[in-house]
């Protein structure tokens, strides 16, 4: 049985170090000029569980479809708010051509 465990291990850490081996051709490091230099940063998490008024642990069911629902709700409504507001600037850009020449 040991040596089941040690072999399963051994190909975890294979399979990683293949995996970053496959990474670097896409030049990924831990700079990530998307996050400090985006105005806005929107996080998302699932809460698996939380506890009663006795202190007992109770489960969130669940919880993973909640939150892809949620986030797509979410973006749904930023694509719908910021295409009508793409649409209004493309329509009316005139007009803020001439504010700013001003």
């Amino acid at each position: 049985m040991l040596r089941r465990s040690h072999a399963g291990l051994l190909t975890s850490l294979i399979t990683g170090v293949q995996w970053t081996a496959d990474l670097r051709g896409l030049r990924t490091d831990w700079h990530k000029q998307y996050l400090t230099d985006a105005p806005y940063l929107i996080l998302v998490f699932k809460q698996a569980y939380g506890f009663n008024t006795d202190g007992t642990k109770k489960n969130h069911y669940y919880n993973e479809i909640s939150v892809g629902i949620s986030a797509g709700l979410l973006l749904a409504a930023i694509q719908v708010r910021y295409s009508s507001i793409a649409h209004f600037m493309a329509k009316h850009f005139d007009i803020f051509e001439a504010a700013i020449a001003q």
